[in-house]
């Protein structure tokens, strides 16, 4: 509702350049994309303490998914449910785009389990057991 034509074109433009860059694996390209695309999402809420709450989250998934190994796959798998989320936006329906934002959510989250998220507790949790 609340997204500016120009967002709306930013947020075009950031898809179609992302999927070059997910095509050819460039995962630190993609990282930055996929920061920004977010950002634009976060911004046409116009409510700071959301904004804050889904930086904060999206901060954690990022280094959360460095340690997790994002994938080429996931890349352009991720890319495409930007695009998604973005058709819907600009069809201005806004249940399709939360359902698909939640779902985008949930294939992240799999995807980082995947790559060994919990692995990655286990080990703090043991490092934090040998120094007690």
């Amino acid at each position: 509702e609340n997204i500016t034509p120009e967002q709306l074109e930013e947020m075009d433009e950031n898809v179609y350049i992302a999927s070059f860059h997910a095509s050819k694996g460039h995962m630190e390209q993609m990282t930055e994309l996929d920061s920004r695309f977010h950002q634009i999402l976060y911004e046409a809420c116009n409510s700071k303490m959301l904004e804050n709450l889904l930086q904060d989250f999206h901060h954690y998934v990022i280094r959360i998914r460095k340690k997790t190994l994002s994938t080429k796959e996931r890349g352009i798998a991720s890319n495409e449910e930007h695009r998604k989320i973005m058709e819907a936006v600009k069809a201005g329906n806004p249940d399709e785009a939360e359902k698909l934002a939640t779902s985008h959510m949930i294939n992240a989250y799999d995807n980082m389990v995947k790559n060994g998220l919990y692995d990655i507790f286990q080990s703090e949790d043991e490092r934090i057991e040998l120094k007690n």
